[in-house]
């Protein structure tokens, strides 16, 4: 269940992400300039060296898994490259590579760095940055496995819109074009991380996120439910009790649903410690078919843009009463922050692997951004003007 989820928002993030490289010196007998053209054949000489770890994750069917992608990203790093992963889920290998690279460009010298960023094929994708004048260009490549053979061949060039680099946080770039798929928006964390906020940030945070939800961006808890929306959370708590999308399909021309109150109301019930009747006082409730009435987001209201903040765990603390309160950054690519907001989620851990949300508070800061990418769902009203009862 959490792969499944995981790989969803790898493919929001993989829109985000970059890598980092090695020093040239004296020493290196005459290989490339750091930042300078596309080296191909030291690209595939940089995964030749950790083709055993491929190889044998391939073998043992464990590619595409975190444990692959750190060993990857350690073993890059041990050969004096900067190199992180796509979902900055690993701590970055040699980080004052970038951080150096960026104090030029800031000075406005001339320098070069490589980065590397590891993927859950077992492939990276290579920015060879250069800088002059406070300019930053980039040269991107990228590599991939064939079978046992890793392959070399894509190259972009650019010069980057936007390069925001906080040496204690993140590192973001853009590039100046939209030309071809994505945003080129790259964001990847210098400062490490300690693993076990990661592991919470996986387990509590990531699978819900903010898209599509005001779970983490308005306040509430087991007292008081505030304007959190449930049917906002349904799917998302579907997919995260079952593993499978919920059967309620959008249709273009609107459609509603009756979901039997056992279905409905399980996926509350496992996720949250909240009685029944709360949760029909908050949605719309049949007594005399035991349904619950459910609408997809439609077109309407469904949202178009994928730039929403991740969520990001950076600290927790055990309270007494068996609860974890985990401190949470919103991290943003689009306005390079690595802090949009910053909440505290409380999580009751339950036998086995369950949990349930206890509450959730928006710590106030006058820099906090306003969650513009969330769209409220229709109201009724607004629903029969666009669909005219098409349900």
């Amino acid at each position: 269940m959490y792969r499944r989820g995981v790989i969803a928002l790898c493919a929001f993030l993989a829109l985000l992400a970059g890598g980092c490289g090695r020093h040239s010196s004296a020493d290196d007998g005459g290989r490339k300039e750091e930042g300078a053209g596309v080296p191909f054949e030291e690209s595939i000489q940089i995964a030749n060296g950790y083709g055993d770890i491929y190889k044998k994750a391939a073998k043992e069917d464990a590619d595409g898994t975190l444990e692959m992608t750190r060993l990857i990203v350690e073993r890059i790093g041990e050969e004096g490259y900067a190199a992180s992963d796509y979902d900055n889920q690993v701590n970055m290998q040699n980080p004052d590579k970038v951080r150096t690279f960026a104090r030029k460009v800031e000075e406005k010298k001339e320098a070069g760095v490589s980065l590397f960023i590891v993927n859950d094929s077992g492939g990276f994708t290579r920015y060879d940055l250069k800088t002059a004048d406070g300019n930053v260009d980039v040269v991107k490549s990228s590599l991939y496995w064939e079978g046992d053979t890793p392959k070399s061949d894509y190259k972009e060039e650019y010069r980057t819109k936007t390069w925001v680099c906080d040496e204690e946080g993140y590192l973001f770039f853009e590039r100046n074009s939209l030309s071809g798929a994505g945003s080129g928006r790259v964001a990847v964390r210098l400062q490490p991380l300690d693993d076990s906020c990661r592991e919470l940030n996986r387990k509590y945070l990531l699978l819900a996120g903010y898209h599509q939800n005001n779970m983490f961006t308005t306040d509430w808890n087991e007292d008081d439910y505030g304007n959190l929306n449930l049917y906002d959370l349904y799917e998302k708590l579907y997919m995260m009790k079952t593993g499978e999308k919920a059967p309620y399909e959008f249709a273009f021309t609107g459609r509603t649903y009756e979901v039997p109150e056992e279905e409905f109301e399980a996926v509350f019930h496992d996720f949250f410690q909240i009685d029944s009747q709360t949760i029909r006082q908050r949605t719309i409730y049949h007594e005399g078919t035991h349904t619950y009435q459910y609408r997809p987001r439609g077109l309407y209201d469904k949202g178009t843009t994928p730039d929403v903040p991740f969520p990001e765990v950076v600290s927790y603390e055990e309270e007494g009463d068996g609860t974890l309160k985990l401190t949470v950054n919103a991290v943003w690519p689009k306005k390079s922050l690595e802090r949009a907001f910053r909440h505290e989620v409380v999580v009751r851990p339950l036998d086995g692997d369950g949990y349930q949300y206890v509450s959730n508070q928006v710590v106030p800061s006058e820099d906090n951004v306003e969650p513009e990418w969330y769209m409220e769902r229709l109201t009724e009203e607004q629903w029969q003007e666009y669909y005219g009862g098409n349900g």
